[in-house]
């Protein structure tokens, strides 16, 4: 695992295309191109956990590694796998289960939301480390 948060940030310094990285440790997401950072925004970042699925329940992790945006709108961005960045008030610091965030959803603020889609397209990198 620890190699795979290395390879992931390490691509996220080299990629001359512009693209997200999300920084699972200080809870940050970042607008980056070549390496130029662009925008910074806090995040939240739902706990690892279990999502029921009928009668079984899958284990969801935070995401980690490369990730492309599948498709997005006004308030989220879908990534592929299905690892959701949602746009809402961010909760207070270890809350997330009272904010219903689900397990490893990523949520910004409206604002930020905002200030980036114009430069979101389906396709985009987002970098989880």
């Amino acid at each position: 695992v620890r190699m795979a948060i290395a390879l992931a940030r390490r691509q996220a310094q080299i990629d001359k295309k512009l693209h997200l990285s999300v920084s699972l440790d200080s809870a940050r997401m970042y607008l980056e191109r070549e390496g130029a950072l662009l925008r910074t925004m806090p995040v939240a970042i739902g706990a690892e956990g279990k999502v029921a699925a009928g009668s079984d329940s899958i284990p969801m992790p935070a995401p980690r590694g490369e990730r492309t945006i599948a498709k997005f709108s006004s308030n989220e961005i879908v990534l592929d796998g299905g690892t959701l960045i949602s746009a809402g008030a961010l909760p207070a610091a270890g809350d997330t289960a009272a904010a219903g965030l689900r397990p490893g959803e990523v949520r910004i603020s409206q604002s930020d939301m905002t200030a980036i889609l114009p430069n979101i397209s389906a396709g985009m990198k987002v970098y989880f480390y």
